[in-house]
C-alpha cells in the first residue's frame, strides 16, 4: 500500500487564471509549497490535483500556474489530473458553458480518480458546487476523509436549480460523515441556518493571506501603460468582472459625483476572462462617452498589490451586491492598510471592515447613497489602523489535521 494521498480538486485556479474560488486554490498551493520547504511532517502525501481540461490556447489556460501544479504533484509521487468536463473539445475552456450536466459528470470522473486510490490515508477537498458531489459518489471506508468547501450555495445566489443538487451533495456528507469547511463565519452561520448543518459537521478553513505574498511583491507592473494616469488621485475597486461585484453601479455613481469633476480617475480591475457577454456589453455601454482619464477598466488579468501600494491611491470600493466569502478586502487591507475603504453594506464585508477606522458602508445597491459617500472622500482624514490578519497556510494545516485525526 502507497503513502498518503492529499486530493484537491477544483474548477478554477490550478491551470486557470484564477478568480473567485481560484484564488482561494492558488492560496492552497501556496500553502502546499511552504509545506514542501519546511519539509513538515503534515505534507506526507502525495499531491493530486483534480481539475477540467482547459485549451492551451485560450485567454484563460495560466502556464504559471500548470507549471507549479506539476511540480508540485510530481515531486511528491502524485498527479495532475485534467478531466474533460465538456464533450467537444473546442470551447471547453469556457467557465460559462458549465451546468448541471458539467457539475455532475465532473463529480463523477473525480470519484472514480479517488476510488481508484490504494494508500493508508486519502483526504480529499471538494472545491464549491462543482466538485460537492464527490461527497455523494466516494463511500466511507477506512482511512477516507472528505471536505466540502463551498464558496456559494443556491439560496444566497437565488439559483434554485441549484438545490436539488446542493440537497444530494449534503445527503452524502451525512451518510459518509464527511465533514464542510467554511471560508469565514457568514457561511458558517448561513449553513446552519439555512441548511440545518450541525457545528459537528463543521470545520474552519478561513479565508486569509499568506504570510509571504513573495510572488506577487516581485512581478512589476507599468500602471502607466496599464492605462493609470500619473498624477490623478485614484479610486479603485478589483474583483472578477460580473453583475454580482456591482461595478454598473459603481461606474454610475462615480459619473453622477463631485469627484468626476475633479482630479480623480476611476480604475477597475477587473478581468472578463469568463464575463458573460451581456454585462461586458453593458458597462461598454456606461462608458461610451467617458475619457479613459476618468475612468479606466483594465479587462485583462493583473494582481491587485501593484495598484493597491502607490501613493496617489485615494479609496478603494467595494460595491457588491452579494458575496459569500471574500478574499479581496483582505487583500486591500494587507497592501493598502490606511487606505479609505467604501463597502455594500452586506454580511461578508461587515464582518470584515465594520468598526475598522476610515471603513464606510453604503446601502447595497444605491446609487445615490454611493454618490454621497464619494463626495465625502476628499474631506475625509486617512485613517490610521493596526491590522492583524490571518495566515491561511496555518488555517489549512489546522484543517488537514483534523480531518487526517478524524480517519
Amino acid at each position: 500500500m502507497k503513502k498518503n494521498a492529499l486530493i484537491i480538486c477544483a474548477h478554477d485556479g490550478f491551470t486557470t487564471h484564477y478568480c473567485g474560488v481560484g484564488t482561494v486554490v492558488r492560496k492552497t498551493l501556496d500553502s502546499l509549497k511552504i509545506l514542501l520547504m519546511r519539509r513538515s511532517a503534515l505534507i506526507d502525501f502525495e499531491l493530486h490535483f483534480i481539475t477540467p481540461w482547459v485549451d492551451r490556447n485560450s485567454g484563460y489556460f495560466d502556464t504559471k500556474n500548470f507549471k507549479k501544479v506539476k511540480t508540485l504533484a510530481n515531486v511528491t509521487g502524485g498527479a495532475l489530473h485534467e478531466i474533460r468536463v465538456i464533450k467537444r473539445e473546442k470551447n471547453a475552456d469556457i467557465n460559462t458553458n458549465w451546468g448541471i450536466d458539467q457539475w455532475h459528470r465532473a463529480a463523477q470522473q473525480a470519484a472514480d480518480i479517488i476510488k481508484k486510490m490504494d494508500h493508508e490515508k486519502v483526504i480529499f477537498f471538494a472545491h464549491d458546487i462543482f466538485f460537492g458531489l464527490i461527497c455523494y459518489l466516494v463511500p466511507r471506508s477506512e482511512g477516507v476523509a472528505g471536505c466540502f468547501i463551498p464558496h456559494s450555495t443556491g439560496i444566497l445566489f437565488k439559483e434554485n436549480f441549484r438545490l436539488p443538487t446542493e440537497k444530494k451533495i449534503f445527503l452524502g456528507i451525512n451518510k459518509n460523515n464527511y465533514k464542510i469547511g467554511y471560508l469565514n463565519e457568514f457561511m458558517k452561520d448561513h449553513l446552519q441556518k439555512d441548511y440545518h448543518i450541525k457545528t459537528k459537521q463543521l470545520v474552519s478553513i478561513k479565508n486569509a493571506l499568506l504570510i509571504d505574498e513573495s510572488e506577487d511583491k516581485q512581478r512589476k507592473i507599468s500602471l502607466q501603460k496599464s492605462g493609470v494616469y500619473k498624477g490623478k488621485k485614484l479610486i479603485l475597486s478589483f474583483g472578477r468582472c460580473s453583475a454580482q461585484k456591482g461595478y454598473h453601479i459603481l461606474i454610475e455613481a462615480f459619473k453622477k459625483s463631485k469627484l468626476y469633476g475633479e482630479n480623480y480617475q476611476l480604475v477597475l480591475l477587473a478581468p472578463t476572462d469568463i464575463t458573460e457577454g451581456a454585462y461586458i456589453k453593458k458597462l461598454d455601454s456606461l462608458l461610451e462617452m467617458v475619457p479613459k482619464e476618468k475612468v479606466i477598466w483594465i479587462k485583462k488579468f493583473m494582481p491587485p498589490r501593484p495598484f493597491l501600494v502607490v501613493n496617489n491611491l485615494e479609496a478603494i470600493v467595494f460595491a457588491s451586491l452579494f458575496e459569500c466569502a471574500p478574499l479581496a478586502p483582505l487583500e486591500a487591507l494587507r497592501n493598502a492598510p490606511n487606505a479609505k475603504i467604501i463597502y455594500s453594506d452586506i454580511e461578508p464585508f461587515q464582518e470584515i471592515f465594520l468598526n475598522l477606522a476610515g471603513t464606510h458602508a453604503v446601502v447595497r445597491g444605491s446609487i445615490g447613497n454611493l454618490i454621497k459617500k464619494l463626495d465625502s472622500i476628499p474631506f475625509e482624514k486617512t485613517p490610521q489602523r493596526s491590522i492583524i490578519l490571518e495566515s491561511y497556510e496555518n488555517n489549512f494545516i489546522n484543517c488537514i489535521s483534523q480531518l487526517s485525526g478524524n480517519i
